[in-house]
């Protein structure tokens, strides 16, 4: 019998039967790989799936925002590091003290005073490093210590002054002397991070030269104790019964004191000591004058005629989950902060200050000799902080309070709380004080640093 056509043959499967139009069909979907990576042994490449597109793209962007803000965050210090630079070069004579800066922070509101130390190091320690400026930090701890601080500092300075005779010194300052080394007779000046801490300084600074040297409480204790009391009687007039009486109870108490069944207890004496301590600092921590009292004060003789500069550095610490967008905003855009905060720890370093209320690059200029000097024209010059109805102190750093925590706002007692109440400032101090500023000859420099323009240490170009 003949095969039926279509059939198989005998001793063959239909598997190895080829199936027509397989192959063209897999030639047409395959794509062709690189020649190059096929001869390299690389496998074929594939697109990951979308989960993995999502995952990288997120995680991709987050890196390359941060490393971007941290390199351009370098990049402005390093800026305004070599605009000060030239200051660590100069020399400088073994028998001079170095000018030496007052910095004052203070715990931001609801946190504690570790922020506050980090945002210094981070921000305003490289600038003075590579100047070679040495400072003093003065902190606090809780609301109220930074103004104690202010306050307690300019008293002392008043008492030196006012009270103490021309021997009375401090023994660091006799053994300087004697060694013929000098102090230093230029610019210190004062540094405020934070807006609380700022309305502390300027409540300190009233208190200190406004207010009294010793607290009016202490004072009417002393002028009490000091008054001979009514109630002795004249020599004389006690009857002989009464001295006998008197002498009899005298030896009973003798008696039951000196028996041993009678133990003083340690916790009796302790207690009444404790609160006497306890109230004696809460009112050393209270204001020597209130903001009410600053017109009808009289200013201390040994006011200076200019302060020292002082200059208010940000502090935007925002805290609570519903500024978190706010918080991830500061956290890729901290190469502004420290572009800010360079360019005035610069203006510090260098020296530059201008009278507070008057315009950016007008009336600054470089003072050398000692700012403390009396000047007729500057004790009664004009006010020229107050600006539009209020002064410029009152307005630095303002934008800062509505980002405080709601837990500092809350005014529990009737107390004087320092960072609530408003900034008051009396005329008599807000025209002596002076604000650090960058000159226009600085500013033209720092931009040709930034461009890598090569410059000269005193600030003109090659």
């Amino acid at each position: 019998m003949e095969p039926r056509e279509g059939a198989q043959p005998p001793g063959q499967s239909s598997q190895s039967a080829p199936v027509k139009g397989s192959t063209a069909a897999m030639a047409e979907v395959a794509p062709k790989r690189n020649p190059a990576f096929q001869a390299m042994g690389l496998p074929r490449w594939k697109l990951p799936s979308r989960n993995w597109m999502i995952f990288l793209s997120i995680t991709g962007a987050i890196t390359s925002l941060s490393l971007y803000d941290r390199r351009e965050k370098r990049k402005n210090q390093e800026k305004w590091c070599k605009v000060v630079s030239h200051i660590a070069r100069e020399p400088m004579s073994t028998k001079d003290m170095p000018r030496k800066l007052s910095i004052f922070l203070s715990a931001p509101p609801a946190d504690g005073l570790r922020a506050s130390r980090e945002h210094f190091r981070e921000y305003v320690k490289p600038i003075l490093n590579a100047a070679a400026i040495d400072w003093e930090i003065i902190e606090g701890r809780k609301e109220g210590d930074i103004r104690l601080r202010v306050a307690e500092r300019i008293r002392d300075h008043r008492m030196k002054a006012e009270e103490s005779s021309p021997g009375e010194e401090d023994m660091l300052l006799q053994i300087r002397k004697s060694h013929g080394v000098k102090e230093y007779e230029g610019v210190k000046g004062d540094v405020v991070i934070g807006r609380h801490t700022w309305k502390e300084y300027i409540r300190g600074l009233h208190e200190g030269w406004l207010g009294p040297l010793h607290h009016p409480q202490q004072a009417q204790a002393g002028v009490q104790a000091d008054t001979p009391s009514n109630t002795t009687a004249p020599v004389g007039t006690i009857d002989e019964g009464e001295d006998s009486k008197a002498e009899s109870e005298l030896q009973q108490t003798s008696l039951v004191q000196d028996s041993p069944l009678v133990q003083e207890s340690p916790q009796s004496e302790e207690r009444p000591q404790l609160q006497s301590d306890e109230n004696k600092a809460t009112d050393e921590r209270l204001p020597f004058l209130a903001t009410s009292e600053y017109e009808t004060s009289s200013s201390a003789p040994s006011i200076p005629a200019v302060f020292e500069p002082s200059i208010a550095i940000p502090h935007f610490h925002i805290l609570g989950f519903l500024n978190t967008p706010i918080r991830i905003y500061n956290f890729f855009n901290r190469r502004s902060l420290a572009d800010q905060i360079g360019r005035e720890t610069a203006a510090i370093v260098l020296a530059a200050s201008r009278p507070y209320g008057q315009s950016a690059h007008s009336s600054i200029e470089r003072r050398k000799g000692n700012s403390s000097a009396s000047s007729t024209a500057a004790e009664f010059a004009p006010d020229e902080s107050y600006v539009d109805g209020q002064h410029e102190q009152t307005g630095e750093l303002a934008n800062e309070e509505r980002n405080w925590h709601k837990s500092v706002r809350e005014r529990k007692t009737e107390e004087e709380r320092v960072w609530l109440d408003d900034t008051v400032l009396d005329p008599r101090i807000a025209a002596k004080m002076r604000k650090f500023a960058l000159t226009e000859v600085d500013e033209v420099r720092a931009e040709d640093i930034k461009k890598g323009v090569p410059t000269k240490d005193d600030g003109q170009k090659e």
